[in-house]
């Protein structure tokens, strides 16, 4: 009866940001709320470049299908290339682990790809504290694996620098997220999104985050 998309934010937007902080991510400062995931990685990596100061991206796994992302991909077709994106894809943690950082703005990594096991946390860990020698921030896609592991989001356990949410957070509802600290997340950066403030999208989030923080996984 009120509408759905405002030009300003509504006080579900609010809510539902001061909720998912408090009860899931409680080390961190700020949301930004979004519609897709590509939309979320994209501004994240924004946020961070902003942030350093610098431009090179490392990445692991499936990000959308912004130019940025499908520039290292194997159809590249209709985007500028990878070299001019500045853009640096690895197969894996492990050969990331293997790269030099000095100078890269962000790694952003799918941190549970196949498997969630103490195996795998060791090499995002030891990855956070390769970041943290070069000043490299650490950007974790969580719009597949957010909400289907016990601790809900492997961020909670981590703390990577900036964290995108999705799919799960909404239970269906297009809605995804940016969550960092304000350090990072109040740089002079520029993101917008038309429906991004959807009030029945943010009302399904609150709702669906309420549901996991009172029932059993």
């Amino acid at each position: 009866n009120s509408g759905n998309t405002f030009s300003l934010s509504s006080p579900y937007e609010i809510e539902a940001a001061e909720f998912l902080l408090s009860e899931f991510l409680p080390k961190y400062d700020r949301v930004k709320f979004l519609k897709t995931g590509a939309e979320a990685t994209s501004a994240a990596v924004r946020m961070a470049r902003v942030a350093t100061g610098r431009m090179p991206i490392y990445t692991v796994g499936y990000h959308g299908w912004h130019d940025q992302w499908i520039s290292t991909k194997t159809n590249p077709k209709g985007a500028p290339s990878s070299e001019y994106m500045q853009m640096h894809e690895f197969e894996t943690i492990d050969t990331l682990l293997l790269a030099e950082f000095k100078g890269v703005a962000a790694v952003i990594v799918e941190p549970i790809m196949l498997e969630h096991s103490e195996e795998n946390t060791k090499k995002l860990i030891a990855l956070k504290n390769k970041c943290l020698e070069s000043g490299t921030l650490l950007i974790f896609d969580e719009i597949v694996c957010g909400t289907r592991i016990p601790e809900t989001f492997i961020s909670s356990r981590l703390d990577p620098d900036l964290v995108c949410l999705g799919k799960g957070i909404a239970n269906g509802f297009e809605l995804t997220a940016v969550v960092g600290r304000k350090a990072v997340m109040e740089s002079d950066y520029f993101v917008s999104s038309t429906f991004a403030g959807s009030a029945m999208a943010l009302t399904g989030h609150l709702h669906t985050m309420k549901y996991f923080k009172n029932n059993p996984y």
